[in-house]
């Protein structure tokens, strides 16, 4: 994954929350935006933790260095709940307790302009 690249395309159509991953460890960022903390910037929840080794955060990055972020090790899933106001994230351990819930207002609302999709079902074949 190439930061370098996605970021700037997160900004600019203003992202709520990114979800990444393959670093093994909890991880919530607060809102970011042109590299510094900005209350209309993206979340990024991560890591990815469930059935494989942990690693330990790097809580030195300037990113995680906040008292807004949240970082931690266990086997865990991220359970997402997208809402029409808010988002809310919940970092659920092993055993099913709350490692971490985290609620993000809802602030990028393009999708009430984007006309919906009418799906049409595939055509069968007849047999004939």
């Amino acid at each position: 994954l190439n930061l370098i690249r996605w970021v700037p395309l997160f900004e600019k159509y203003h992202l709520d929350i990114a979800c990444e991953g393959d670093g093994h460890n909890i991880k919530r960022t607060p809102p970011i935006r042109d590299s510094k903390f900005d209350s209309q910037g993206v979340v990024y929840v991560g890591e990815g933790g469930l059935g494989v080794g942990q690693r330990t955060p790097k809580t030195n990055r300037w990113y995680l260095n906040s008292t807004e972020a949240k970082t931690g090790q266990g086997h865990h899933v991220q359970l997402l709940q997208f809402g029409k106001e808010q988002l809310t994230c919940h970092v659920v351990l092993l055993g099913g307790k709350i490692f971490d819930k985290h609620s993000i207002g809802v602030r990028n609302t393009v999708a009430d302009k984007i006309p919906p999709v009418r799906i049409q079902p595939a055509a069968t074949a007849s047999g004939s």
